[in-house]
């Protein structure tokens, strides 16, 4: 049964004499020592129930929570090491491995640090939980930050440099337990030699590349990139040695702000960039060993950095290397048919390696006192000039690493089909050619997929990639004149809309409640949509339709009525009430006393677009009615429904912060809000703008993990911008409320 059970084994392993008989207890761990001496299956049934638990983890050790023993290069990986070390080589402790040769006292020395940590961070957990709690949780992190001392600095929070030293342990225990497991494979390889002589410096002996003599990377530094190299560009190596792979840690220092100088190390480093198969394997391999932090200097501040927050699920450096890997796949097709269009833009890039540079530089900056991106892209610049690229290519790079935020925040926050967006996009931006946001496009692309597993979602993805078209668009042509564009847009329109039975004096009277921004500002298909719902309602002042939108792929409702006070603030309490949360509110106000809202929105945990909801539209139209006739209503934002929050969301530690714009192009005041999300938080601000008579003239709600980055287009109740003394009563008022 132990034999065939590998559970029952692991278990007679551990066992351990309490009392008894201490003959039979020592009869029966021999016994279990015999069996597993020649039990070859245990060792390769281990490693296969280590990568499977690795899998269940997305094999990364850098996840947002933990769990200390299961994750990747915690305690579970030890074990699974000492269970097979005991298999092979009869150790039962970890200090046996500097005596049988495996390991030497300083990494001895160094992984034990290593360990205590782990199991100073378990205990703390065990003590503040008061249970076997082994899940590194959100709160649970604050407080172990508070409890071992650590003080916020003036760039990171306290429980940001308490994460970084626990993530910068796990590289030490996985590069130590990957180092013993390639030993004793290589020990207990029964194989005769097969070497194959490289060149004078490495030599492939059974798959593995290894140095041919302990001074290799000290005669040769050059070899520290040439081992990397050869990996990546032979199919035929596996990987690398276990005594090369140490040496390569140990001579990691010779790579010194002077390694720079040699022409034949800024081309290794290239040549491995450019070679494009296996470059994320590689630059991962070479993570792992202290050589990218090395060569990259800059790369050390980001090496196990966390974001405290639910928005960057791994760390710095993890995220960047996925973002590498997002960018190698889009050359490829993908089986499942995704990313075509990304697959399309990358067989057209004048030089490709330039994309994969940005990718490897974008966040580079963080952890500084500046934006990232700004310090990032001197960084970025700084390394193209020194490895000898033309002056236009490292601007590029740099100008894609400064710019790598632009098209999401702008796709997110601003109305993507207003030629002034566009404009203003292009001249703070000033990309020099149309390539150039294809190249962008790719990299922010790539950057959100490796935020989080479903941050990228089909409005998103759409939105992005209009707002990429229509700057494309707007390079080659200047905008068009607005008279004569607004005139061609009524006429398709006119056209559509009498196809579908509408008498043209009809029509002609919609058109009039709009001024010329409606029609360039927005897509046919969308005014086409609004016309109708306005045009067959038996209520001229009331009309509510729920229908999909094919170019977001998600639900809309639209909304025709008289304006009134609080109708924002009602209406998105009502969504709020019934499940729904609003991905984008636009609100169109006309000439006269009408007002247009064009609401984005998701069922929450719905999985596919939903029907019309005829009880949502029934409520709206008797809340609505109700302001419209000025009846006595409860407080608006305790319609709210309370929803349960994640747990997570309650321990971020988030500022609230309000700031003004001024948008000169359309005559509004921009309010910028940054909070912890909460349930109903769109009603309470709706709210709090009727309170001072203000009018949301447009609506842009972002969520990134829990934290809210919204942005409201406000008019007073003369239509007019916001006063300077009317922004400070608002600005107060919702920091007070949201503190």
């Amino acid at each position: 049964m132990m034999k065939e059970d590998i559970t029952i084994m692991t278990s007679m392993i551990e066992s351990r004499f309490i009392s008894g008989n201490w003959e039979i207890y020592q009869s029966f761990t021999d016994i279990v020592n015999s069996e597993m001496s020649t039990c070859i299956s245990f060792v390769e049934k281990k490693k296969q129930e280590m990568i499977a638990r690795h899998h269940k983890y997305n094999d990364t050790s850098y996840l947002l929570e933990p769990n200390l023993k299961e994750s990747p290069s915690n305690l579970r990986d030890i074990h699974t090491v000492m269970w097979i070390a005991r298999a092979i080589l009869g150790i039962t402790q970890f200090e046996q491995f500097v005596e049988k040769g495996y390991l030497t006292q300083k990494e001895y020395d160094c992984f034990m640090k290593a360990m205590y940590h782990l199991w100073r961070f378990r205990f703390a957990l065990h003590m503040l939980t008061q249970r076997d709690e082994n899940r590194l949780l959100f709160d649970l992190q604050i407080r172990i930050a508070q409890k071992f001392g650590y003080k916020k600095s003036p760039n990171k929070h306290a429980v940001e440099l308490c994460m970084q030293k626990y993530y910068k342990q796990l590289i030490i225990i996985r590069r130590t337990c990957f180092l013993l497991l390639q030993e004793m494979e290589e020990s207990s390889n029964s194989f005769p030699d097969d070497r194959e002589i490289v060149n004078k410096r490495f030599q492939i002996n059974r798959g593995v590349i290894e140095m041919r003599n302990p001074y290799v990377f000290k005669h040769y530094p050059f070899a520290l990139l040439e081992v990397f190299l050869l990996i990546q560009s032979r199919e035929d190596i596996t990987g690398l040695g276990a005594e090369t792979s140490r040496k390569i840690i140990e001579d990691a220092s010779l790579i010194d702000k002077d390694y720079w100088k040699d022409i034949r190390h800024k081309s290794l480093f290239l040549e491995i960039i450019k070679r494009r198969d296996g470059v994320y394997e590689t630059l991962t391999n070479m993570h792992e060993h202290g050589i990218l932090r090395a060569y990259i200097q800059y790369f050390s501040h980001v090496e196990g950095l966390m974001q405290f927050d639910l928005f960057h699920i791994y760390t710095v450096d993890a995220h960047t290397l996925i973002v590498v890997r997002n960018l190698l796949r889009f050359f490829y097709l993908n089986e499942e048919g995704k990313f075509k269009r990304e697959y399309k833009i990358t067989q057209t890039l004048p030089k490709p390696e330039l994309l994969i540079l940005a990718g490897l530089f974008h966040d580079i900056g963080k952890g500084g006192k500046e934006e990232h991106q700004h310090s990032g892209a001197r960084i970025a610049l700084s390394f193209c000039r020194d490895h000898y690229f033309s002056e236009e290519d490292s601007q590029l790079v740099s100008w894609l690493v400064a710019c790598h935020l632009e098209l999401s925040v702008t796709a997110q926050k601003m109305n993507i089909y207003d030629p002034n967006v566009l404009s203003i996009f292009l001249k703070k931006n000033q990309p020099k050619h149309k390539s150039d946001l294809d190249y962008l496009y790719l990299l922010t692309i790539a950057d959100i997929l490796a935020t989080g597993p479903n941050l990228l979602n089909d409005y998103k993805y759409t939105l992005i990639g209009q707002l990429w078209q229509l700057l494309k668009r707007a390079m080659d042509k200047d905008f068009e004149d607005t008279p004569q564009q607004v005139g061609e847009i009524k006429k398709m329109v006119m056209q559509a809309l009498r196809k579908e039975g509408f008498p043209v004096k009809k029509v002609k009277q919609f058109f009039n409640h709009w001024n010329h921004q409606y029609f360039i500002e927005q897509s046919i298909d969308d005014m086409l949509k609004q016309a109708t719902l306005v045009l067959r309602s038996d209520d001229p002042h009331l009309a509510i339709g729920m229908n999909y939108n094919a170019t977001f792929q998600a639900t809309e409702l639209l909304i025709w009525s008289h304006r009134g006070q609080y109708q924002f603030a009602r209406i998105t309490a009502c969504l709020d009430h019934h499940n729904y949360s609003i991905i984008r509110a636009q609100v169109r106000r006309d000439a006269e006393l009408y007002v247009l809202y064009a609401f984005i929105i998701e069922k929450f945990n719905a999985t596919a677009y939903q029907e019309t909801d005829e009880q949502l539209i029934a409520i709206l139209k008797h809340e609505l009615a109700d302001l419209a006739e000025n009846k006595h209503v409860t407080r608006i934002a305790k319609k709210s429904k309370r929803r349960l929050q994640d747990r997570r969301v309650k321990t971020l530690l988030i500022e609230t912060q309000v700031y003004f714009e001024e948008e000169k192009y359309s005559h509004q005041t921009a309010l910028n809000l940054i909070t912890r999300d909460r349930p109903g938080i769109l009603a309470l601000i709706g709210e709090i703008l009727g309170d001072f008579k203000v009018l949301v003239a447009g609506a842009y709600v972002t969520t990134f993990g829990g934290k809210v980055e919204d942005k409201f287009y406000l008019l007073d109740s003369h239509q007019q911008e916001l006063s300077p003394s009317l922004m400070e009563k608002i600005r107060k008022k919702i920091t007070r409320v949201l503190s």
